[in-house]
């Protein structure tokens, strides 16, 4: 989506951490898998819908300001663990 979305992907040995910012308020996470946990929490003031399964978040995604943001955690962590990582998106 040129010119309104940044995606950074982070990859170790655990797998891949993909985040995306895009313009506008739609879902920009490409991700469409019907996940077995959906949830909607609070992060820093912000409403974020975090999906997994097993306990753990794989997806989180939220809109702030003109930009909606995702994580995707091909390993998947714990809900803790990902609201400190969304802590840190702006």
């Amino acid at each position: 989506m040129k010119d309104s979305m940044i995606e950074i992907i982070f990859t170790n040995d655990n797998g891949e951490i993909r985040i995306r910012k895009a313009a506008g308020s739609e879902d920009a996470s490409g991700d469409y898998t019907a996940y077995a946990e959906v949830f909607n929490t609070t992060v820093d003031g912000r409403e974020v819908t975090m999906k997994g399964e097993d306990g753990k978040v794989k997806l989180a995604s939220w809109v702030s300001g003109d930009y909606t943001y995702s994580v995707s955690i091909q390993a998947g962590v714990s809900s803790e663990s990902a609201a400190e990582l969304i802590q840190s998106i702006q």
